[in-house]
């Protein structure tokens, strides 16, 4: 057993991050999430497309992410390498181990190499 050096990422416990990108024009682009939470912050990791359904209309992009467990999931952030915006409706960041899935609203178009969620609003 065992795991690859390469997918250890960060502090404390290892998870494994299944994200859901609802876009409209994503292509084969590099893409880097931040994650923040109560029990610290994952720095920028390159999540890792799984299934890829963005030549339908209004289909969704499932990547995976491996690296630190930060709880409950307080902001994101999204960078890529596309070098024009694109549009995305949502990012649904689900962590496997606790089954909770924290969705992220984006607001319209996002601007190459950067942008960012938030969160609307905290849980229960």
């Amino acid at each position: 057993g065992g795991s690859s050096p390469l997918l250890i990422k960060g502090w404390g416990p290892q998870v494994t991050y299944t994200v859901l990108m609802y876009s409209s024009s994503f292509r084969g682009a590099s893409v880097f999430l931040e994650l923040k939470g109560e029990k610290g912050t994952l720095a920028w990791t390159q999540v890792v497309a799984i299934k890829r359904n963005a030549h339908e209309k209004g289909g969704v992009d499932v990547f995976s992410l491996a690296g630190s467990d930060v709880g409950d999931i307080t902001e994101m952030g999204v960078m890529h390498s596309f070098g024009k915006p694109w549009k995305c409706v949502c990012v649904e960041v689900v962590n496997e181990a606790s089954g909770v899935s924290t969705p992220f609203f984006c607001h319209g178009w996002m601007g190459g190499g950067g942008g960012g969620g938030s969160g609307g609003g905290g849980g229960g």
